[in-house]
């Protein structure tokens, strides 16, 4: 007899994916094809970046135009959205990101105020560098907009703490961390040139200040000829204006190509300034590599220092430079072989997607009420 809810019909929506949101949809999309079966997952993103989510056939990608405005590039998505669940009648909505969540949840809380949904931040709004008001303001819209949805992923325990700190509901917050397929593609990483003598770094990331790369850059002007960095990634926003001359932008690269670059690099570099978890760190370890990053979000949960990586304080140019300076041969030998083993037993997608189905079907099971019919009665009886 076959398993009950294996034909779960799942929608996803994200409002930007270019980064770490495009791998944790590509991986998920992949490995739930794998387990539902074709035309049961739908994703929709953005058109400019549709093509990045490699979609296996039997998953259907569906873009919308997106500019620079994201309330408008929101509400773009949201008709696309509902067009598919009046046509596909989808079991449960999967939204991606604060911004979509914030403005996608009371949407279909008010038009479809039965259908599941599953909200994943990727990264809290008030963990970002901004004024205390801010901050706040994020917090008390994430702690109403609770309500609006049936269950939380927090991609590390960190983000769940965090969340809990800002007065979330802990009955809607689960923990389910990133996860990447075992297989890898297989790039001859010899076509990568590094120049001789130099200790090889890589840094794959957007170019804001979150990921730090300014703080990179401080330290590679410190390190000199003895270190060479190569600098992939891209902006939404901005463009680099300043390169060190130990360091080389290549632009941003299709995730194929990603591969030869972790397989010849020494040292992946993650410099950040705060982080859900990042799956920059998880494609390190995959490709047994060692990761020095700032010790900050759920970094630590995944960098074991001095184990499989070396963790320092965010913003410390000479943390991050002494850190290069001090590992030798052996001992990035030891640290990439430790990483590779410890992402092997931790961080798969398979354990990823086994979490999330048991989500998912615990939500269209119990099919609750939604929070806003609770809430609107609640209100009228208390008025």
């Amino acid at each position: 007899m076959p398993e009950p809810m294996r034909q779960l019909h799942v929608l996803h929506v994200a409002e930007v994916i270019k980064g770490g949101i495009c791998t944790y949809l590509r991986e998920l999309i992949r490995t739930q094809r794998q387990y539902y079966g074709p035309g049961q997952v739908i994703a929709i993103v953005p058109a400019d970046q549709a093509a990045e989510l490699a979609a296996p056939a039997g998953v259907s990608v569906l873009g919308f135009a997106a500019g620079t405005r994201r309330v408008l590039n929101v509400l773009r998505a949201a008709v696309v959205v509902f067009r598919q669940i009046r046509r596909r009648r989808p079991d449960i909505v999967h939204v991606h990101s604060t911004f979509a969540g914030a403005l996608l949840r009371p949407l279909l809380a008010i038009w479809r105020p039965r259908l599941p949904v599953i909200y994943c931040p990727h990264g809290w709004a008030f963990f970002r560098d901004q004024s205390s008001m801010s901050r706040s303001l994020a917090r008390a819209i994430e702690r109403t907009w609770t309500r609006w949805c049936d269950a939380i992923v927090c991609v590390s325990r960190h983000e769940r703490r965090a969340a809990l700190r800002a007065g979330l509901s802990a009955d809607k917050l689960h923990v389910i961390p990133n996860g990447l397929s075992r297989h890898r593609p297989t790039l001859d990483a010899t076509a990568i040139a590094w120049p001789a003598g130099s200790r090889r770094l890589l840094f794959v990331g957007r170019f804001d200040r979150q990921k730090g790369i300014d703080v990179l850059f401080a330290a590679l002007e410190r390190l000199g000829e003895s270190v060479f960095a190569y600098i992939i990634g891209d902006s939404l926003h901005t463009q680099l204006d300043r390169i060190p001359p130990n360091a080389r932008y290549v632009g941003w690269k299709h995730h194929s190509e990603l591969e030869a670059y972790y397989a010849s690099a020494e040292i992946i570099v993650m410099p950040s300034r705060w982080e859900g978890l990042p799956l920059v760190g998880l494609e390190a370890m995959r490709a047994g590599r060692p990761v020095i990053a700032s010790e900050v979000g759920g970094i630590p949960e995944l960098v074991e220092h001095g184990v499989t990586g070396l963790l320092v304080p965010p913003d410390d140019v000479g943390a991050l430079t002494n850190a290069v300076r001090g590992l030798d041969d052996a001992q990035l030998r030891d640290m990439g072989r430790l990483a590779a083993e410890r992402f092997d037993s931790r961080w798969t997608s398979e354990a990823s997607h086994e979490a999330l189905r048991h989500l998912y079907r615990r939500s269209v099971v119990r099919r609750p009420r939604r929070a806003l019919e609770t809430w609107y009665g609640d209100f009228v009886r208390s008025h």
